[in-house]
C-alpha cells in the first residue's frame, strides 16, 4: 500500500512541476546540493501555487470523469428522463388550470350580459305592458263618455 501511495505522490509532484514550469529540488539531499533558506523562502510560494492549481485541476478532471459516468449510467438516465417528464406534466397541468380559469371567466362574463339583456327585455315587455293597459283604461273612458246616457226607469 505503501508503494502505491509512492508511486501517486510521485506522479503528483510530476504535475507540479509541470504547473510549476520547473523542477522542483530533489527529495534526496546526496542528489543535489541542499537549497539555501532563501531560496526556499522564494520557491514555497510558488511551489504552492503551483500545487493548488494541481489540485484543481485534479478536481476538476474527477468532477468531469464522474459527470460523464453518471451520464452514461442508464438508471440515472431514466430518472431524468422521469423527472422531466414529471415537469412537462406539472407545465401540462398549470396551462390547464389557467385555460379553464379564462373560460370560467368568460362564462361568468356571458351570463352577465345574457341576464342584463333579459332584464332589459323584462323591463320593455313590462312597460309594453303598462302601455297597452293604459290604452284600453283611455279607451274604455272615451267609450263610456260617448254612449249616450240611458234613460234611467221611472224618470219620466
Amino acid at each position: 500500500m505503501a508503494h502505491i501511495a509512492e508511486h501517486a505522490a510521485f506522479a503528483y509532484r510530476a504535475q507540479v512541476e509541470l504547473a510549476f514550469g520547473a523542477p522542483l529540488p530533489a527529495l534526496d539531499e546526496t542528489e543535489t546540493a541542499p537549497i539555501s533558506i532563501n531560496d526556499e523562502k522564494a520557491l514555497a510560494p510558488l511551489i504552492a501555487a503551483a500545487a493548488q492549481r494541481t489540485m484543481m485541476q485534479n478536481k476538476a478532471a474527477a468532477a468531469q470523469m464522474q459527470a460523464q459516468q453518471q451520464a452514461m449510467d442508464p438508471v440515472l438516465q431514466m430518472q431524468q428522463q422521469e423527472l422531466m417528464l414529471k415537469a412537462q406534466e406539472l407545465q401540462r397541468k398549470e396551462a390547464d388550470s389557467v385555460r379553464d380559469f379564462q373560460i370560467g371567466q368568460q362564462k361568468l362574463a356571458l351570463e352577465r350580459e345574457r341576464l342584463a339583456l333579459d332584464a332589459q327585455k323584462e323591463g320593455a315587455r313590462l312597460q309594453s305592458q303598462e302601455r297597452q293597459g293604459d290604452k284600453r283604461i283611455r279607451a274604455d273612458i272615451v267609450k263610456n263618455m260617448m254612449k249616450p246616457a240611458k234613460p234611467t226607469p221611472g224618470a219620466q
